[in-house]
């Protein structure tokens, strides 16, 4: 609302959609230019309120596209975007949040993708082996899932496991036969400790 009265168009007729179907915005030779740096500074704020308002994110990434020769066909879209807005005050507004707690599938994607580089591993042991260089030791794997580092290291099951039982055995049997070792690597700040 804020911004439909700083444009002075607090009292334009809402619309119902935020651009007209089958819009043919483009930059052509004969259009009539428009203030360029009012057009710039309207999309600018547009831009920003896209970010919450995830309806208009399409138009204004069309409208975004012509800031550096707006035409009034343009403008003519912005005041669209506008008078949409106007209809739709807090309607279609998006915010995200931080959870406090970890999900369980965070765990079991993490578990996946370990399985994915135990079996990468193994294939690149063999083929080293096929090319004549035998490794001896186990082959070192860094992870920074901590639950999933927890789970691939501890030999009970528990419930946090229940959806990762072939991953769970295949990467267990990897580690008895010590061709693989899986270590956890956490990230401080911007530095990494491994």
């Amino acid at each position: 609302m804020d911004l439909l009265a700083d444009t002075r168009i607090l009292d334009c007729k809402p619309a119902d959609t935020p651009i007209v179907e089958n819009h043919k915005l483009s930059v052509y030779m004969d259009q009539v230019p428009t203030n360029k740096e009012r057009y710039q500074r309207l999309v600018e704020r547009l831009i920003y309120l896209s970010l919450t308002h995830l309806d208009i994110a399409y138009v204004v990434s069309v409208a975004s596209q012509f800031m550096h020769s707006p035409s009034e066909d343009h403008m003519a879209a912005v005041m669209r975007i506008l008078s949409y807005l106007k209809s739709a005050p807090g309607r279609v507004t998006w915010r995200s949040k931080k959870q406090n707690v970890v999900s369980r599938s965070s765990a079991e994607s993490g578990y996946k993708e370990i399985s994915q580089g135990v079996c990468e591993i193994l294939w690149l042991r063999w083929l080293l082996a096929k090319i004549g260089f035998r490794l001896n030791a186990a082959t070192k794997l860094y992870y920074d899932n901590q639950s999933a580092f927890e789970i691939a290291n501890n030999s009970v099951q528990h419930d946090r496991a229940k959806h990762v039982e072939v991953d769970r055995h295949f990467i267990k049997e990897k580690l008895e036969h010590k061709l693989i070792s899986i270590l956890l690597c956490l990230l401080q700040s911007s530095l990494q400790i491994c």
